[in-house]
């Protein structure tokens, strides 16, 4: 038989779910370097509570110094066929990107929509071209 439970009741315990979920991530030590690309260790942490994951960041450390995160990678991922296999799978997605927004470029008539389209691939070209670069010095 089905009883309905005061919507006040469902609020809290929703609540009480919310808070006993609520985790933070963080980066840890680097674990490996493959040239300029780095895996570092993701953490977990729920309050004070810091906890090892089972994935990797994968970055790339551009010519300015930033990190540009490339993929999660598990832990057992982190060999460098793994590494070169996420890496090319990313450059893949990131051109089809840029080729996608030069299309639209070339449809649209809002210049507004194409001020920010320009201004979006003058960020992925770049770093579409230094990953790349990144990858050839590893082969």
């Amino acid at each position: 038989m089905f009883t309905e439970k005061p919507a006040l009741f469902i609020e809290k315990q929703a609540l009480s779910m919310v808070k006993a979920m609520y985790l933070t991530q963080e980066l840890g030590e680097i674990v490996q370097q493959y040239g300029r690309f780095q895996l570092r260790e993701v953490l977990v942490c729920k309050g004070e509570r810091v906890l090892r994951s089972a994935l990797l960041q994968l970055s790339l450390v551009l010519a300015s110094g930033e990190e540009l995160v490339i993929a999660y990678l598990t832990s057992r991922g982190g060999r460098p066929d793994d590494v070169i296999e996420r890496v090319q799978s990313w450059l893949v997605g990131q051109q089809r990107q840029i080729e996608e927004a030069k299309l639209w470029l070339t449809e649209m008539d809002d210049r507004e929509t194409i001020e920010r389209f320009t201004m979006l691939l003058e960020q992925w070209e770049p770093c579409y071209t230094e990953v790349s670069r990144a990858l050839e010095e590893l082969s």
